[in-house]
């Protein structure tokens, strides 16, 4: 749905003039390039003409000459002098100044220079975060961001607002079509929506407003896919519980302390977290503040929405990579502009440009996602740290199984620890029920579906209820392999095995394909192996898709949604299949990652974990904490007040600790244990971990630079950083070690990141010689997902 969106409220150039103290006009302006590439990334000074003295202002988008052959490249002014630094007779001048109007705000500079500071990317890449993408490059290619999205609000004039003088002012259908409709709506309507619902086209508008029967006014349109149509209601059951209500009056009181504050709210699964979350919101929107809520994946996109939407209307945004590039821009508008009370999104809505903002909630705050993997590497509770220290305002936490960095601050009093220890409407846990599957891996790799879990399931199909299977695998089988010569059919360009999936529509000819999980190269499956070329092949392991087929054999009168990236490649795919099992229009849930956490499934009292261990020795030191939040967030989704559910758990190591613990929701349980390893080990949250990743299409050149900046970095380590302490390891193969054609290897650094070790890294980033940093990439990572 699109709405009418307000004009712009741009600063007005004359507000923001920049003059030195004696009343001279600056003449110079320093400029931060978009496109520079790390080496060339510093300011560069440019003479202001005289006919753009007094309109340039930091913050500006300019179009300058950059380079031997004066390429026109878009910056950024960061500073106005009033004398230049540089002989005059040196520097060259602004071409250009564009779109005034989107002027970066001193709160979008200082984040830009936090990125470059702590993740350590361009300025280019920082902004890129901070502004749409497609903006900048719209700034730079048409001198604005994008295109804006126009109609004409379309409405009766007042003489044919009633239907007295019908026969002469509609002369035919399609007209009184147009008119039944806009006085249907009791106003105005775009020229879209109003020949959408007429069945006309636009062209039987044009003799209408010649005539003056119908008044045509241009108008700007927000595309906002999630709009509210102004039927949603707010939930019965809003009350909070006396537990809910101190925990949200607590967190109330942060909000209302004006200093930038810190919480986690820890509560069980079911126990009401967004209820609390909910209003701790309305109090900060009540004080005229706004908000942003983080959630870990886009499939948790739409039911928030849903929630908030029905409290808030239009006045919530939404953002996140599915939306397209008029879309994000257009919700990036509103929230500049102050329009939006509240903005909901995934990993880059942290950067939501709210002018005051109050409160930033990162929900499941210890998934992965939140930690960008591409420049810039930042996580977004640092930068939601930083925000918050910058406005005032709370950061809220919140998990039934926050991370151990985050329980260890929380323990030692940095974070304020909030609680939630009972499940909403007295609701219990689910039981969970650890099944041992050494027996079934002994039968062979078809029996992954225990007899007991085969069992529940169809004991929920004769009730009328719902169960969810979880298996963190997608595709058919995990790897086609040679039984003669043991090779794996691998990926050309990288080196991993390539996964067999199946095809959707079984045919007689089908081969089904193999498909690189990393960098998106598939192939037909072979029929003999590539290497010794001997024939069959044997399949190996399973995803989803074979764990749907195996349902669909053993309860061939079940309903089946399987939720992987697979099947939630269109837009909404997310919103379509959660609402369907939602509605009851399926009996099992099948999926990845996506299913495990935040959703609220009334009718489901089943949960299966088909394999527990396929996270549990992935050589990472934090495999255990991922493992048992994995477990515990699944287990979760089952059972609610009135029915009470159950969590089968299928593994292969039934007395592992972490398992058992995360099957018996013991969160404490598992941090002790954690906290006590990574204690001894030296892991965070008791140190930092860096790593310096050297990259590069050769081999040969990638071994040559891994010698250079060894050797370099030790040196530094034990002369010119000698203050400070580090451990470094390396150089060692990432768990990929050739990924879409690049060679990789690291260096991982333990130590406290300070100003001092982020000396360190930029030091590092310029160790390599010239001729060997054109083809070798040195990428630096601050705590990153995988080692």
């Amino acid at each position: 749905m699109k709405t009418a969106l307000p004009p712009d409220e741009g600063i007005s150039p004359d507000k923001t003039k920049y003059s030195t103290p004696d009343g001279d006009l600056p003449k110079t302006v320093t400029v931060r390039l978009t496109g520079a590439p790390y080496r060339a990334d510093r300011a560069y000074e440019y003479l202001i003409p005289h006919e753009m003295r007094g309109s340039v202002a930091r913050g500006d988008f300019v179009i300058v000459p950059f380079g031997a052959g004066n390429r026109r490249m878009l910056g950024v002014v960061t500073e106005l002098r009033a004398e230049p630094e540089t002989d005059p007779e040196r520097l060259k001048t602004l071409l250009e100044l564009r779109a005034p109007e989107y002027r970066l705000t001193e709160d979008e500079l200082a984040l830009c220079d936090f990125l470059c500071a702590h993740a350590f990317c361009t300025f280019g890449d920082a902004l890129g975060a901070v502004v749409p993408s497609a903006a900048l490059r719209g700034l730079e290619r048409r001198g604005s961001p994008t295109n804006i999205k126009t109609d004409f609000l379309i409405s009766l004039a007042d003489f044919a607002a009633s239907s007295e003088d019908d026969a002469r002012l509609f002369r035919s259908d399609a007209q009184r079509a147009i008119a039944s409709v806009l006085r249907a709506s009791g106003g105005s309507m775009t020229a879209s929506e109003l020949c959408r619902l007429a069945g006309v086209s636009r062209e039987r508008l044009t003799p209408l407003i010649r005539r003056g029967v119908l008044i045509a006014e241009p108008v700007e349109l927000v595309r906002n896919p999630y709009a509210s149509d102004g039927t949603e209601n707010p939930p019965d059951d809003n009350i909070l519980t006396p537990e809910q209500a101190e925990a949200a009056r607590k967190l109330a009181e942060l909000v209302a302390s004006g200093e930038p504050r810190a919480a986690l709210l820890f509560g069980v699964t079911g126990s009401g977290k967004t209820r609390v979350i909910k209003s701790v919101i309305d109090s900060v929107v009540a004080s005229g503040r706004q908000a942003i809520v983080l959630v870990p994946e886009i499939a948790l996109t739409p039911q928030t929405v849903r929630l908030f939407r029905a409290f808030y209307g239009n006045r919530v945004a939404v953002l996140h990579s599915q939306l397209s590039a008029g879309e994000r821009f257009d919700a990036w508008r509103l929230i500049r502009a102050g329009e939006v009370d509240l903005c909901i999104g995934t990993r880059s809505a942290v950067f939501a440009p709210f002018p005051n903002l109050g409160l930033i909630v990162i929900d499941e705050e210890q998934e992965h996602t939140y930690k960008s993997e591409m420049s810039p590497r930042y996580h977004a509770r640092d930068v939601a740290r930083f925000r918050c220290g910058k406005s005032n305002a709370l950061l809220l936490l919140s998990s039934a199984t926050p991370s151990v960095e985050s329980f260890s601050r929380a323990k030692r009093g940095i974070y304020t620890l909030v609680e939630l220890t009972r499940r909403y409407g007295d609701a219990v846990l689910p039981r969970g029920i650890i099944v041992d599957m050494r027996d079934a891996a002994r039968r062979g790799s078809g029996h992954f579906i225990s007899d007991r879990l085969r069992d529940e399931i169809a004991l929920r199909l004769e009730r009328g209820e719902q169960s969810i299977l979880f298996i963190n695998r997608r595709g058919y089988n995990n790897y086609i392999s040679c039984p003669k010569c043991g090779e794996a059919v691998m990926c050309p360009h990288c080196s991993v095995a390539l996964t067999y999936h199946a095809p959707e529509r079984r045919a007689a000819a089908a081969r089904g394909r193999l498909l690189c999980h990393y960098c998106g190269f598939e192939r037909l499956t072979p029929e003999s192996c590539p290497s010794c070329s001997f024939s069959p092949l044997a399949h190996i392991g399973y995803g989803t898709q074979r764990a749907e087929e195996k349902l669909h054999q053993l309860f061939p009168q079940a309903r089946i949604i399987r939720m992987d990236a697979d099947t939630t490649r269109c837009k909404f795919a997310h919103q379509e299949l959660l609402n369907r099992f939602r509605e009851g229009e399926a009996d099992i849930l099948i999926g990845t990652q996506m299913v495990t956490k935040g959703h609220d499934f009334p009718n489901v009292t089943l949960v299966g974990v088909l394999d527990a261990d396929s996270s549990l020795y992935m050589g990472d030191y934090r495999a255990s904490e991922r493992t048992f939040t994995l477990i515990t967030q699944v287990v979760g989704r089952a059972g609610r007040a009135d029915k009470p559910g159950i969590a089968l758990v299928q593994t292969s190591c039934p007395d592992h600790p972490v398992i058992r613990l995360a099957v018996a929701q013991d969160y404490r349980g598992m941090f002790e244990d954690e906290e006590a390893l990574r204690r001894a080990r030296g892991f965070p949250p008791f140190c930092d971990l860096l790593t310096l990743t050297l990259q590069s299409e050769s081999e040969e050149l990638l071994g040559e630079a891994v010698k250079i900046a060894g050797a370099k970095l030790r040196e530094l380590c034990d002369g010119e950083f000698s203050d400070i302490t580090t451990m470094v390891f390396g150089p060692v193969e990432p768990m990929v070690y050739r990924l879409s054609g690049i060679y990789r290897l690291r260096f991982i650094i333990k130590c406290n990141m300070n100003s001092r070790a982020r000396a360190l890294v930029r030091a590092m980033l310029d160790v390599l010689p010239p001729n060997l940093a054109r083809r070798v990439s040195v990428i630096p990572d601050v705590n990153p997902n995988e080692l």
